[in-house]
Order: C-alpha cells, then sequence, then structure tokens
C-alpha cells in the first residue's frame, strides 16, 4: 500500500472490497464487514475464493451464497473492481 497524504491507499492495480455478511454467513467471521484487497479485473468467482480463504471456510460452504450491491445480484463473470461495498448473501429458505 502506499502513503498518500497519510492515509493508507491501494495499489494502482488494485482495490478494497468491503463484502458484509448476512444470515449465517455472519458466524463465520468475526471481523465483519470482511475486507479484501484485490486486483482490477476480478471476477465475482475469484472473489468467492478470496473471501472464503479470508473468513477461513472451504469455498464449497459459500457456493450457493449471492454477491451483490445494493442494486443488483451479481453474476459468476461480473468484474467487481467498480463495486467497493458489497453483500455475502445466504440462500433463503422458507417453512
Amino acid at each position: 500500500m502506499a502513503i498518500k497524504g497519510g492515509d493508507l491507499t491501494p495499489p494502482e492495480d488494485m482495490v478494497e472490497i468491503e463484502v458484509a455478511l448476512y444470515g449465517r454467513l455472519r458466524d463465520l467471521s468475526p471481523a465483519e464487514p470482511v475486507k479484501v484487497l484485490a486486483p482490477r479485473g476480478l471476477k465475482v468467482r475469484d472473489l468467492r475464493k478470496l473471501i472464503a480463504a479470508r473468513i477461513g471456510v472451504p469455498e464449497a460452504q459459500i457456493l450457493d451464497c449471492a454477491f451483490s450491491t445494493q442494486e443488483d445480484i451479481l453474476s459468476e463473470d461480473a468484474p467487481v473492481e467498480n463495486c467497493r461495498e458489497m453483500l455475502l448473501l445466504p440462500p433463503v429458505s422458507g417453512g
């Protein structure tokens, strides 16, 4: 990270992304939201791997979860570099 004006900023080829966890996922991470430093051009499928590693769970444990912004659910091929704040949503079941 570079220091600019006393602030820590990510290198130009990286972006910091915050991912808020919901439902059962909140129990998986004491640090919420989860922050990751990701390379530009990263896709949702790659972010899933970073988040799983960051919270210490197998990727398979969050495969059924959806990544979204405040406005849209994102496909696995969606780029995430412009999404500084995201949500990770587990599937919902009712009864």
